[in-house]
C-alpha cells in the first residue's frame, strides 16, 4: 500500500497502524495471572487471549483500510508477494496437519500464534516506514531493559530458583538475545549521541542479563552475534560511526563476562558439566538427548507429513520405547537413569508436557519434511530480503543488519529451545 492511502496523524504524519505497532511490544509484559492445572493447557492463557484480541484488531483495521482506500492487496511487489505467500503456505500446511494430529485443539493454539504473527508481519511489511520503525526500536529498547532488569533481580533475590517474573526466564533470554543485536548495531553505527548512549546502556544491561541467566542456547547465540559482527567489520559490511565505540563495546563484553565468570563460577562449571557429561548431576545433556532421540525416532517413522501440529507430546509415550530399548542408545539411557533422582523437575515436565528442546526437530516431527521445507523457504527468503534491504542506504543499514542478526540469534537459540514458536512473547 502506498503511504498516501494510509490514515495519517495530522500532528506527526504517522499512520494509525504504525502508532498501534508502538504498543504491540507491551503484549510481552502481560503476566499470566490466569493459572490453570498442569494437565489442561500448555500455553500462557492470559497472554494468548490478549495476543488473539490484538491480532484480530490489527486484521480488522487492515481490512477496513483496504476497503476504504480501494487498495488491491494482490498488487503487491513480487518479492513481498513471495514472502507473504511462503508464510501463508506454511500456516496452511499446519492447518492441513490437524487432520491427523492426535491433539487438534493444541494444534489450533499453535496455529493461532502463527496466524497472529502473520497478521503483524504482513501489516508491518506493507505499512511500517522508517520514522515509525525507529520509534518502535526505542519501545523495544525499553522492553529489553525492563526484561533484563527483571532477570537480574531474579538472579540476585532467588539465585538458581528463577521461575520468571513476566514468564519463564528461558523465554526472557530468547527475547533479549533477539533484541541485543539491534542495540549493539545502533550503538556502533548511529551518529546521534543520545540514541548511541541509550543503545549502549540497553546493550550492556541485556548482555549482563543474558550471561547471568546462564541459558546455554541464548549465550551461544550471543557469541554467534559478536562473531558475525566481527566478520562484518572485517569485510567492511558494517560502517562504524567511530572506531572508539568498538573498544567500548568490547570492554563492556569483557567486564560483563569477567563479572559473571567470577561471581557465578560454580554455577557455570555446573552448567558446562551438564551440557557435556552424561553422568552430570545437572542432567542437561541426558535430558536433551532423551528428547532429541525420541523425537528423531518419531520423526523418521513419519518423515513426509509428520504426526500433526502439536502431536509430539501426545505421541511421546508411544515412541519413548525406541529410546529405552534400542541398544545403540544404551549409554544415554544409563546416564539418564543414573541422574534421574537429581532432576525431578525435568521428569515432571516429561510426564506433563515433554519438550524436544529443538524447534527445527519438533517441526520435522510434527509437520514432516514438507513442513520443514516450507518453514525454511519463508525464513531464508526473509533473511535474503533483509540483506538486500541493507544495501541501498548505507547510512541506515545498521537498522536492517541489526534485525538480520537478531533473526540469526533467535534461530540459534531456537535450536536448544521449545519456546520459540509455541509461546506468544
Amino acid at each position: 500500500m502506498k503511504s498516501k492511502t494510509k490514515p495519517q496523524s495530522k500532528a506527526a504524519g504517522i499512520s494509525l497502524l504504525e502508532i498501534a505497532f508502538w504498543a504491540l511490544p507491551l503484549l510481552a509484559l502481560i503476566p499470566n495471572f490466569f493459572l490453570i492445572p498442569d494437565l489442561t493447557y500448555p500455553g500462557l492463557a492470559t497472554q494468548e487471549v490478549a495476543f488473539s484480541v490484538a491480532s484480530a484488531i490489527f486484521a480488522a483495521i487492515g481490512l477496513i483500510e483496504l476497503v476504504r482506500t480501494k487498495t488491491n492487496p494482490l498488487k503487491l511487489p513480487r518479492e513481498q508477494a513471495m514472502l507473504i505467500g511462503s508464510l501463508l503456505a506454511f500456516i496452511l500446511w499446519q492447518v492441513v496437519s490437524l487432520k491427523w494430529s492426535p491433539v487438534a485443539y493444541d494444534g489450533v493454539r499453535v496455529i493461532g500464534i502463527w496466524f497472529g504473527f502473520a497478521v503483524f508481519f504482513v501489516i508491518g511489511l506493507t505499512v511500517m516506514r522508517q520514522r515509525a520503525a525507529e520509534v518502535l526500536h526505542y519501545v523495544l529498547t525499553a522492553i529489553a531493559a525492563l526484561l533484563a532488569a527483571s532477570l537480574l533481580y531474579e538472579r540476585a533475590v532467588f539465585g538458581e530458583n528463577m521461575l520468571g517474573i513476566f514468564f519463564n526466564h528461558g523465554i526472557t533470554s530468547e527475547v533479549l538475545v533477539t533484541l541485543l543485536p539491534l542495540q549493539v548495531m545502533n550503538y556502533l553505527c548511529n551518529r546521534k549521541p543520545l540514541p548511541m548512549f541509550i543503545s549502549l546502556a540497553a546493550a550492556g544491561l541485556s548482555l549482563l542479563a543474558l550471561l547471568v541467566g546462564l541459558r546455554r542456547g541464548a549465550v551461544l547465540a550471543t557469541v554467534v552475534v559478536f562473531v558475525l559482527i566481527g566478520i562484518g567489520l572485517a569485510m567492511k559490511q558494517i560502517k562504524l560511526a567511530d572506531s572508539k565505540r568498538l573498544i567500548v563495546i568490547a570492554a563492556v563484553f569483557v567486564v560483563a563476562a569477567t563479572f559473571v565468570g567470577v561471581r557465578y563460577r560454580q554455577q557455570i562449571v555446573y552448567r558446562i558439566q551438564g551440557a557435556t557429561q552424561l553422568q552430570s548431576v545437572e542432567g542437561g545433556l541426558t535430558n536433551r538427548l532423551r528428547g532429541w532421540i525420541t523425537a528423531w525416532e518419531m520423526g523418521k517413522r513419519n518423515a513426509v507429513i509428520g504426526v500433526g501440529q502439536a502431536g509430539y507430546p501426545a505421541k511421546y509415550g508411544e515412541y519413548r520405547r525406541y529410546f529405552t530399548t534400542d541398544p545403540s542408545y544404551a549409554t544415554v539411557v544409563q546416564g539418564y537413569s543414573a541422574t534421574a533422582k537429581w532432576h525431578a523437575a525435568e521428569d515432571t515436565d516429561e510426564i506433563r508436557s515433554p519438550l524436544v528442546h529443538n524447534e527445527y526437530l519438533e517441526i520435522f516431527v510434527e509437520l514432516g519434511v514438507i513442513g520443514l521445507l516450507l518453514f525454511a523457504v519463508f525464513w531464508l527468503q526473509l533473511g535474503r530480503r533483509l540483506w538486500q534491504w541493507s544495501k541501498p542506504n548505507p547510512e541506515n543499514a545498521h537498522w536492517v543488519l541489526g534485525a538480520l542478526l537478531g533473526m540469526i540469534a533467535f534461530s540459534v537459540s531456537s535450536a536448544f529451545s521449545s519456546f520459540a514458536f509455541r509461546y506468544t512473547p
